[in-house]
């Protein structure tokens, strides 16, 4: 027996409430394992308001929302359903950053093997659209280091500008995204079984995850490298500055002693004029 499932998955948020989704709609939240608050198909007819047999939902911590056989209409519709707990919906993540699959399994599993499946390509989908989004946002900001630099070199902004460390703690987040939240090559928890081992690497390649994965990871040595001759010159300037900031002291100290001396000197005179 063949099954078929069609998968839609969309970047909506930066900052998700899922515990408080979670508690809103009675729905267990598998946070230690799968990073996401699961809509089994009677969690998602409860929201809709009719039997939805084979609809499923996922809610992955990093934002991204995975919809299986679900209508446009009725994507629309639950994702409105959720902004009272969820939190705003972006709509211009939305439209901008998503995936669709067609999953085929030909092959008759029982339904917590099925289940397995159906949660490890979604979650899969959702990583890749992540990095879809962290790879564009990567992008810009290394076409804003190469203008950096350029201006840079005619002498405008000053190496300590925080133009620099603003780009600096943007990678420092997406790494933590990448490494902490995404855990890009790490395999769920769950996923003990050799088939489904199989399964979750076969998954990983087919959106190609390891290579985009090396490919910003890459883009991110790149702009440290560009970056970091500079901040070195913000700080070889800043040093400068204190520097001469402790000669003038140096220098005032004895100098206003002399100074007080002088005047007092120059008052003694007065008095015996």
């Amino acid at each position: 027996m063949i099954y078929s499932a069609s998968y839609s998955c969309y970047k909506v948020s930066l900052e998700p409430n899922l515990h408080r989704v979670a508690e809103f709609f009675k729905v267990p939240f598998s946070g230690i394992d799968l990073d996401a608050v699961v809509f089994e198909p009677e969690h998602v007819g409860a929201v809709l308001k009719f039997e939805t047999p084979g609809k499923m939902v996922w809610l992955f911590k990093w934002g991204c929302i995975c919809f299986i056989n679900f209508e446009t209409s009725e994507t629309s519709r639950f994702l409105k359903s959720l902004q009272s707990t969820y939190g705003s919906i972006d709509y211009t993540l939305f439209t901008k950053y998503n995936e669709n699959y067609s999953l085929t399994l030909e092959e008759t599993l029982e339904p917590a093997a099925l289940s397995n499946i159906l949660k490890l390509y979604a979650m899969v989908l959702a990583k890749s659209t992540e990095l879809k989004y962290l790879g564009e946002k990567l992008d810009f900001i290394y076409d804003r280091a190469e203008r950096l630099v350029f201006d840079l070199q005619r002498g405008l902004p000053k190496p300590t500008s925080r133009v620099l460390k603003k780009m600096t703690l943007s990678i420092v987040k997406m790494q933590l995204t990448a490494v902490n939240t995404l855990k890009v090559l790490d395999r769920p928890n769950d996923f003990d079984d050799l088939k489904l081992k199989n399964t979750y690497s076969s998954a990983l390649k087919t959106f190609e995850i390891p290579k985009r994965y090396e490919t910003i990871q890459t883009k991110i040595t790149t702009i440290i490298e560009i970056i970091t001759p500079y901040q070195k010159l913000g700080f070889n300037q800043r040093e400068t500055r204190l520097l001469f900031f402790e000669v003038l002291l140096l220098i005032l100290f004895p100098l206003s002693r002399i100074l007080d001396n002088f005047f007092s000197k120059i008052l003694t005179f007065l008095r015996f004029l």
